[in-house]
């Protein structure tokens, strides 16, 4: 599978809007019990490809996206994806809670609201009931618009062809913040427009 037949679409499938399509379809296929594996097409050159090996040698926007997943779904084996009801139009408000046992243990909040990068960024903030006075960390999934190619980031970090992919924390972009729940269980999060957090349970 991948964005679009045909080794994807230039400004659509090698776009950080793409990335965050790439987090939603991912966790939605877990979340029905019945999709167990998912593999993208990565054909060398083609827009929806994650990498670029030959030169000038890039890390592509969506590679980030399939970076949220793998983090939210870590130790899958173990793992029940449900998906979370944010309240609001369903097609760009999407939320993932992945349970060990009846653990909750790990939150994916998507919107998928598309900022162009024109105007002002809205924000959506979402309160989700998790146990309370729990503490979460939070990993964000962040581009400067969703057209952008460049710029990425994941929990503030770049993956990029120049530092052979290791981790660079990005000035400006958040990493490693901790939320806490209030004492009745509400945990609220903002998420900008085309923008998603995961969260992984700390205690």
């Amino acid at each position: 599978t991948n964005t679009v037949y045909g080794g994807g679409a230039v400004g659509l499938s090698d776009v950080y809007g793409a990335a965050l399509w790439g987090l939603d379809f991912s966790l939605y296929a877990a979340s029905t019990g019945i999709i167990k594996r998912i593999h993208f097409h990565q054909s060398i050159g083609s827009p929806y490809a994650d990498w670029y090996p030959l030169s000038p040698q890039m890390t592509k926007a969506p590679y980030y996206g399939k970076l949220a997943a793998v983090t939210f779904m870590a130790r899958s084996e173990t793992l029940q994806v449900k998906t979370l009801d944010l309240g609001g139009d369903k097609d760009v408000n999407s939320g993932y809670a992945a349970y060990v046992g009846d653990n909750l243990k790990r939150l994916a909040l998507i919107n998928l609201l598309e900022y162009d990068g024109q105007g002002t960024r809205g924000i959506q903030n979402y309160t989700v009931d998790v146990a309370p006075s729990s503490k979460w960390t939070v990993k964000r999934l962040q581009g400067g618009s969703a057209k952008d190619k460049t710029g990425i980031t994941f929990d503030g970090m770049a993956y990029e062809a120049e530092t052979l992919g290791k981790p660079v924390k990005v000035d400006g972009r958040a990493h490693g913040k901790v939320l806490q729940a209030d004492e009745n269980g509400k945990l609220v999060v903002s998420v900008a427009d085309s923008e998603a957090a995961i969260l992984v349970k700390k205690c």
